[in-house]
């Protein structure tokens, strides 16, 4: 396929193609770019809808599937090797078109567990914080191709894409709160160079979940993870870590977003009071001029309209 693709370029006059006989007798090729006009148009010709799109997009499938086959069935050896398959499969399954197949691994409480113990160089909770980050984002490419793929004319699944992120996450905190009791406390005391300890990092996660969720408009579900979040950061930490805990940017942001779920639930009053605890946070931690605090403002002049408040929602 490849070798296709560079006679297309070369044909259209995007590639040259120079040889040179080397001082052994041998001959070596080189590709250079030639006219950008040309260039960008070969770029479209291979560009998903362009006419060499399906030869681009099936050397990808078939690459990816390689990929996912051998790491599958071999046994990596390497711990560097392992933690990248735990990390990353998902994501090459995903390029390989192996729809159903990322689903149920990442559908796998065995396979969770083992992929938030990866990254073993790093510390515990920039371990957790980094697969919950990259687990994310794997719901995220896969429920938006399922969409696409249900949406197309030929379908080959009836697997409901909001279902697969809800219970998705369902497993990822679970598999979070299994990570925290093995740790034996959530008020994990703070570490000798400062950084964040590991039930900060376990908030960070479900606020990712809780904002992933509400990108897609399930504002129910994301309030559970929203409050979570919330009480994690509110627990024994406060009164000795404020920096990780209900003073932190974190609690700052969970709090907007919690308050946006129930704006968006029309439970206004709800909104009101998150957003009055979130105000005075945000005004400590930066100026009144920074985009958080004034996106924080405009949030709370919506709720007033909301509620008919006009003379406040003005002010």
């Amino acid at each position: 396929h490849g070798t296709f693709i560079i006679e297309a370029l070369c044909s259209l006059g995007t590639l040259r193609r120079r040889e040179f006989v080397d001082a052994d007798g041998s001959t070596s090729t080189t590709l250079s770019y030639t006219h950008s006009m040309q260039e960008n148009h070969a770029y479209n010709l291979c560009t998903r809808y362009g006419v060499l799109g399906d030869v681009g997009e099936s050397s990808e499938k078939d690459w990816n599937r390689c990929l996912v086959e051998a790491c599958s069935s071999s046994a990596l050896k390497s711990n560097a090797a392992a933690d990248y398959f735990r990390l990353m499969i998902v994501s090459h399954m995903i390029r390989a078109g192996m729809y159903l197949e990322s689903v149920s691994i990442l559908q796998d409480q065995e396979f969770m567990d083992e992929r938030l113990q990866s990254e073993k160089s790093r510390e515990d909770g920039e371990s957790l914080l980094l697969s919950a980050r990259r687990y994310v984002q794997d719901i995220q490419t896969i429920a938006l191709m399922l969409t696409e793929e249900q949406d197309g004319t030929n379908s080959s699944s009836n697997i409901d894409a909001v279902q697969v992120m809800v219970d998705c996450y369902w497993i990822l905190d679970e598999a979070i709160q299994r990570k925290l009791k093995r740790a034996g406390t959530i008020a994990i005391p703070q570490n000798e160079d400062n950084s964040p300890p590991l039930s900060f990092h376990a908030a960070h996660a479900r606020f990712l979940i809780a904002s992933s969720l509400a990108a897609h408009n399930l504002f129910e579900q994301s309030r559970r993870y929203y409050q979570s979040a919330l009480d994690i950061l509110d627990g024994a930490l406060s009164s000795t870590i404020p920096a990780y805990s209900n003073e932190s940017w974190l609690y700052a942001h969970a709090l907007h977003g919690l308050a946006v779920a129930y704006l968006e639930m029309t439970d206004t009053e709800g909104a009101l009071k998150l957003l009055a605890r979130c105000l005075p946070l945000e005004e400590r931690l930066y100026s009144r001029s920074k985009p958080c605090f004034l996106r924080t403002l405009g949030t709370m002049g919506v709720a007033l309209f909301e509620s008919c408040r006009y003379d406040a929602a003005i002010t």
